[in-house]
């Protein structure tokens, strides 16, 4: 579904992707780990154009995309959820959606699931009952919920999301995690940054730990929980 090859990115003369290469498959919920500052945002940015690449490849569904503007990349069927969750506050959570909104996407080497208010909704009661509020009156939780949505209304394949289950508290951090393992029954595939191990734990097939712009480990979920010393040298904080 979505592989990267040799990513290098820069802010300015700052070198921050060092050869970064990993890949999520159809389905699969697949993890990039890593501390502050490690190179995880910056590597989703790269991949969705936000910071265009200076060397390396990027693939989504068999068609390189590293030299394609954004907005092309989301008509592709590429989601991206921002870490600052960007809602517009002055607008109700139905308007939010609205912006999110694709129509006439070509289809795919698989059919996207088609998302519609009412299933989203299903997927975030939280927001059923807050339809005609501001985006600016919404708690954390409820604009992060908010942010997912507003991108599953493009009816992606793919969903990169950065850092979905930070500030959150413990009950809405559960409830992004069962929206995200819901996300996978619906076929999509998702690459996530975080820095939480226990959330990724409960939604992750596979991943990856980011230290320096570089890629330290690979590999599945259940091969990390038995690597204390590669925990510990990586994400221990």
């Amino acid at each position: 579904m979505l592989a990267v090859r040799n990513l290098h990115a820069f802010y300015g003369r700052a070198h921050i992707l060092h050869g970064v290469s990993l890949e999520a498959r159809a389905g699969e919920v697949v993890a990039l780990l890593g501390r502050n500052g490690a190179g995880k945002s910056t590597a989703l940015k790269a991949i969705m154009g936000l910071v265009p690449p200076a060397e390396g490849e990027v693939t989504f569904e068999g068609q390189r995309i590293e030299r394609l503007q954004p907005y092309r990349i989301a008509r592709l069927g590429l989601g991206y959820v921002p870490e600052e969750r960007r809602i517009f506050t002055e607008l109700t959570v139905m308007e939010n959606l609205e912006v999110g909104r694709q129509v006439g996407r070509k289809a795919g080497r698989g059919a996207a699931p088609a998302w519609t208010e009412d299933k989203l909704f299903a997927l975030f009661p939280n927001l059923a009952g807050m339809r005609d509020r501001p985006g600016g009156r919404m708690s954390g939780g409820e604009q992060q919920m908010l942010t997912i949505a507003r991108t599953l209304m493009g009816n992606p394949r793919c969903v990169l999301l950065d850092e979905p289950s930070e500030g959150l508290a413990p009950i809405i951090v559960e409830q992004m995690a069962h929206s995200i393992r819901a996300l996978k029954g619906e076929g999509l595939s998702v690459l996530l940054c975080e820095q939480n191990l226990h959330f990724s734990q409960a939604v992750a097939d596979r991943a990856y730990i980011i230290e320096k712009g570089q890629i330290r480990f690979g590999g599945t979920m259940a091969e990390l929980a038995a690597d204390s010393s590669l925990r510990e040298q990586y994400l221990s904080v």
